[in-house]
């Protein structure tokens, strides 16, 4: 009897877990996790939704998306059948977001342990990896309460960001019995700082906007959403976004215009200055909070509205970003995301030097992962 260990009880290590233990009954399936409970990153998500998928998919909203588009589109074909057979009724919402048609992720997480427990998979809680060494063919396995002999072990522990510590993934990194190269970990998927004052009164004011991101006067991005203003910078899903095109080593050289009248041309400002005073204009736009900020720096409505400019400062760090950005490097594996080194050493999800924009799609590398490893094993 063959005997696995799966470290890490996120979306990748469950969907790992189940199928191992659908292709292979008679394997030996441990999933360990370091916290109380497993599924705690999936429990966050979509603000407590479960976010777990979208329905425009495409390897080229991924960090290194060409590398692992064959995963992608491998779980593409039996992701309706997977999330059947764990009993998971699904909806989308008008952005193309999928979530539990509960709008629960409680019910996601549920739905993991009663399938573990169906096949099952051993879950040992409360129990931390600490180290691994090659023996006779096999892996001792050391946790914090005790020691263990497998034939094969899959690292599934999330990035370094969010729920996790970055000195948790170096030292997974730093334990194994092999030296594997990684791309320096840092945030991605987070609020950006900027140079600029932020009004008080403007903290936790939204509006909806066209962001343009530009390096050197040259546009590198652009995304229309809702933003939202921080005491130091800015935030919203769209920034979220656009922190995915910037250079964190010289983030200070970004700038981002801001357009709050997406469609309206000057002519029709000009209409409107010439029945209403500025400030009144500017406000049937956006809050007053947010009008009194656009006229903090412009005299001109129609460049206020229409070309607000922030310079970026920095990005927020790796604890406040909801995604790691860096991780081993793709061409350290194997199609199966084995180590080149030992096929029998597997790593999924975000510990992988890939990274997905905001919406679902890093959940779903994370099951895609999991769904192709536990295939081919």
């Amino acid at each position: 009897m063959k005997r696995i260990a799966v470290i890490g009880g996120g979306p990748s290590g469950l969907t790992a877990c189940y199928k191992i233990k659908e292709n292979h009954p008679d394997y030996q399936v441990i999933l360990f996790e370091k916290d109380e409970m497993i599924g705690k990153r999936i429990k966050v998500s979509g603000n407590g939704r479960c976010n777990l998928l979208n329905i425009n998919i495409n390897q080229n909203d991924y960090y290194n998306g060409k590398k692992i588009n064959y995963i992608l589109s491998y779980f593409s074909k039996y992701q309706n059948e997977f999330f059947s057979s764990l009993n998971l009724h699904l909806y989308h919402d008008e952005e193309g977001r999928i979530y539990p048609i509960t709008n629960s992720s409680k019910t996601v997480v549920n739905a993991f342990i009663n399938a573990l427990n169906r096949k099952g998979v051993i879950i040992k809680l409360n129990e931390k990896y600490l180290s691994l060494k090659k023996e006779n063919n096999k892996y001792l396995l050391i946790t914090s309460l005790d020691k263990y002999i497998f034939d094969k072990v899959i690292f599934a522990t999330g990035g370094a960001s969010y729920l996790y510590k970055k000195d948790d993934y170096e030292n997974i990194i730093k334990s194994l019995p092999y030296k594997i190269n990684y791309e320096e970990l840092r945030g991605v998927l987070c609020p950006l700082k900027v140079k600029e004052k932020i009004n008080k009164a403007c903290i936790g004011k939204r509006s909806k906007a066209k962001i343009s991101l530009y390096l050197n006067n040259q546009l590198i991005y652009e995304e229309s959403g809702e933003i939202l203003f921080k005491k130091d910078g800015i935030s919203g899903i769209v920034i979220f976004n656009i922190s995915r095109y910037i250079d964190y080593k010289k983030a200070n050289l970004y700038s981002l215009k801001i357009n709050f009248i997406e469609g309206i041309n000057k002519n029709e400002i000009d209409k409107e200055l010439a029945l209403y005073s500025k400030k009144e204009v500017i406000s049937s736009y956006v809050v007053e909070e947010i009008a009194d900020l656009i006229l903090s720096y412009y005299n001109n409505a129609y460049q206020g509205l229409s070309s607000f400019v922030l310079h970026v400062d920095s990005l927020y760090p790796l604890n406040e970003s909801q995604v790691t950005r860096g991780g081993i490097l793709i061409d350290e594996l194997n199609n199966d995301l084995s180590l080149k080194n030992d096929k029998n050493i597997y790593f999924l999800g975000e510990l992988i030097d890939v990274d997905g924009k905001c919406g679902g799609y890093n959940i779903y590398f994370a099951l895609a992962c999991g769904y192709y490893v536990g295939s081919k094993i």
